[in-house]
């Protein structure tokens, strides 16, 4: 192995924050904004892909978005919706595996349907998954840390009322599963990479 090849990590995280600001910037509407974003998205996807990094990380929308103003997020929901609509045969021509990290209960139905094709139609995709972390929280992810242990548990037979239960909780529990996060950048324009000893240095 190449020192090059060491230095490129299997998992990069992206916290897609900054387009609205982005936007104001250039005295343009917040929407335009958001759609810079999902278009950099594609570039950065594609980016990952030549240089052989396995897993991708995007945190889209959390819990906390839906407090913005209503228009927004609605602006929000629709461009995801077209942006499923106008990339996925793409990704899926790149070999790309998408997966929703989320909780799905709070957007439409429409939208659901559209990350079930999405998620279906690139199962078997291996040159790069793409988790998109949308309407996620630390909330979200302890409920779904707890769930997971305890089915675990029911499933061995070992689940006796009353029993006390160590969850060990990660940030994101499903895209942690698919290979230890790395790098997490933010296009705050902050780096900081995480050594195995859970250290961050600010590049």
């Amino acid at each position: 192995m190449t020192d090059q090849s060491k230095a490129v990590p299997r998992h990069v995280a992206i916290v897609m924050d900054g387009n609205g600001r982005w936007a104001k910037k250039r005295f343009l509407p917040r929407f335009f904004g958001h759609k810079q974003g999902v278009d950099a998205l594609v570039r950065i996807v594609q980016a990952c892909i030549d240089r052989n990094i396995e897993h991708l990380t995007v945190f889209a929308f959390s819990s906390e978005n839906w407090k913005r103003p209503s228009d927004e997020v609605s602006g929000l929901m629709g461009l995801v919706l077209a942006a499923v609509s106008r990339y996925l045969a793409r990704m899926g021509a790149m070999g790309v595996r998408i997966r929703i990290v989320g909780d799905r209960d709070a957007v439409s139905e429409k939208l659901r349907n559209a990350w079930n094709e999405a998620e279906s139609s690139t199962q078997h995709n291996r040159k790069l998954t793409l988790n998109v972390a949308f309407n996620y929280g630390g909330r979200w992810d302890i409920v779904q840390a707890a769930r997971a242990a305890l089915a675990e548990l029911k499933q061995a037979g070992a689940l006796i009322p009353n029993q006390s239960v160590l969850i060990n909780t990660l940030p994101l529990l499903e895209a942690q599963a698919s290979s230890e996060i790395e790098n997490i950048v933010t296009t705050a324009d902050r780096l900081f990479q995480f050594q195995n000893t859970g250290e961050r240095a600010d590049q």
